[in-house]
């Protein structure tokens, strides 16, 4: 793709994802797995890494170790740690949640069950 046709492409896939990021979220994906343009890949990095949809967040990882664009492999990375942040930020609400409520009704026994099973790496127990 030409630059000039990529300069025309990148404002319309933000306007596709601001309007509707989760019903147009395959077809945009679709996009960034076979876009030339590193402008266009960018704006879809930056813009669909809002979202913590499972889909985006491979796309990310795979756009943080192999975009030929380093500006795209970047933003990948700083939508990820933002993403890994928040879902870090949010096990420590309900965690904090959890100790207020043992505190205001003692048990003797509990049970804490997490999912630590990711995309990448560890895929079961054995």
């Amino acid at each position: 793709m030409k630059e000039r046709e990529a300069k025309l492409l990148a404002p319309l896939v933000d306007t596709l994802a601001r309007a509707d990021a989760a019903g147009t979220m395959g077809f945009i994906l679709s996009i960034l797995g076979t876009e030339p343009s590193g402008t266009v890949r960018l704006r879809i990095v930056d813009r669909l890494g809002r979202h913590s949809d499972s889909r985006v967040q491979n796309a990310l990882e795979c756009a943080t170790v192999s975009d030929p664009d380093l500006m795209v492999s970047l933003t990948g990375l700083k939508r990820l740690r933002i993403q890994r942040n928040e879902e870090s930020r949010d096990l420590v609400k309900r965690r904090m949640r959890l100790r207020r409520f043992h505190q205001t009704s003692p048990s003797d026994f509990a049970v804490a069950l997490e999912d630590n099973f990711y995309s990448r790496g560890m895929e079961s127990p054995d």
